[in-house]
């Protein structure tokens, strides 16, 4: 697999805006942006980023993938609700300079950087994190649970997130009495097929959305 091959991906890959919704009065608070790679025939994500680091494309190709889904998420007018994008950490090199890089890309399309919120994955520790990307990260995350785990209190913490997205409702039930006031809760609604929007307003969720 070479470069062309990647450059293929990056010109063939579509994107999903799935709208992020108030409990409250259903109006929209946002946008996640999921990457398709249906149209390229790639099915395993994770092979994929393995073998762009490999080649030592790894970082240029998650900046073009995010590049691509700005500039889309720009012409169909959605830039101005929160958008929510995926960033794998696992092959970054250097977080400083990488982030640099996205700042780079935001100044340039010009995007509001208070309505990009990052789910970022790979972060063994948070504390380290902050320390190398200090003055330069300075965007939202939102804390979401991989399959197999759960969130914790002290992960909220490190993490310094402003959303979470448990995988269960158990999960955040357990530790919804601990968890800090200011904090919003949104919900994957098809991961729960039988609960109610009014259901899940009734526990406390903010925000719901359903892929």
């Amino acid at each position: 697999m070479n470069q062309f091959y990647f450059q293929r991906i990056i010109e063939k890959i579509q994107y999903n805006f799935i709208p992020v919704y108030n409990i409250e009065d259903s109006s929209i608070l946002g946008y996640k942006i999921i990457k398709d790679f249906t149209p390229v025939g790639f099915n395993d994500k994770d092979l994929m980023y393995q073998i762009a680091y490999e080649k030592g494309i790894f970082e240029e190709f998650v900046l073009a993938l995010l590049e691509k889904a700005y500039k889309i998420a720009i012409e169909k007018k959605l830039d101005s609700y929160l958008l929510f994008y995926t960033l794998r950490m696992n092959y970054v090199n250097n977080e400083r300079e990488f982030f640099t890089k996205i700042n780079n890309i935001i100044k340039r399309l010009k995007i509001d950087s208070s309505k990009l919120i990052f789910d970022i994955k790979y972060i063994n520790n948070w504390h380290s994190f902050y320390d190398k990307v200090e003055n330069i990260y300075t965007y939202k995350n939102i804390l979401k649970a991989n399959a197999g785990e759960k969130i914790s209190i002290k992960s909220i913490k490190d993490s310094k997130t402003t959303l979470l997205e448990f995988r269960t409702l158990e999960n955040f039930k357990n530790i919804k009495n601990e968890l800090p006031l200011h904090l919003k809760v949104l919900f994957n609604l098809t991961s729960h097929s039988t609960i109610s929007i009014e259901e899940l307003k009734q526990l406390g969720i903010n925000y719901y959305y359903s892929y």
